[in-house]
């Protein structure tokens, strides 16, 4: 399950995090307080749920969906989706 993380859910170490990793911390902060990423965001897991993604990453081959979890050869599967049928 897909869940969006909310402001009130960021864990208390992450402003250190982002600041650890050299983030623009005015611009972070922005980010987070606006609706706009939020609404981004949640745009993409309306997205996500209408294409039916129920995990991440979600992999797509000629617009179909790849089972990472499955115990696959990706060559093989590849190989398969990209040579044309005669």
């Amino acid at each position: 399950m897909i869940r969006l993380v909310l402001d009130e859910d960021i864990p208390p170490r992450a402003a250190e995090i982002a600041q650890g990793l050299g983030l623009d911390m005015e611009r972070w902060n922005q980010c987070r307080a606006g609706d706009n990423i939020k609404n981004k965001i949640i745009g993409s897991l309306a997205l996500g749920k209408t294409l039916g993604i129920k995990e991440l990453p979600g992999v797509f081959v000629n617009n179909k969906q790849i089972n990472l979890t499955a115990d696959i050869d990706i060559n093989k599967l590849l190989t398969t989706f990209t040579t044309k049928s005669e």
